[in-house]
């Protein structure tokens, strides 16, 4: 028996050492990898619900701009401002519209 394991070869401690150091950086590699790949995906989880709320305050806007009444607004240049609801201005005929140019 002692001489089937003198004959049989050594693995060098350094060779060993350095397989091992190897498998621990594949570790790390991966586990960095998997870290990596779960904080993207959260990023975007959260980026979507961040998508749908806006979409969803969107539409409330547009709701409400459609159920809004026409208004006017007439500025003079002293800075005083007068807001009058545009149907009650067509119902008037003394007040005739001085421009009919948006500034949108």
């Amino acid at each position: 028996m002692r001489q089937v394991r003198r004959n049989d070869r050594r693995v060098p401690f350094v060779w060993r050492l350095s397989a091992g150091f190897a498998m621990a950086a594949c570790l790390v590699v991966l586990v960095h990898g998997a870290l990596t790949v779960h904080a993207h995906r959260q990023h975007v989880a959260e980026l979507r619900v961040e998508r749908q709320k806006l979409a969803a305050e969107l539409q409330e806007v547009k709701k409400i701009v459609s159920e809004a009444e026409p208004t006017v607004l007439l500025e003079h240049n002293d800075g005083t401002r007068v807001i009058m609801d545009l149907d009650s201005l067509q119902h008037r005929s003394d007040i005739q519209p001085a421009s009919y140019r948006t500034f949108d």
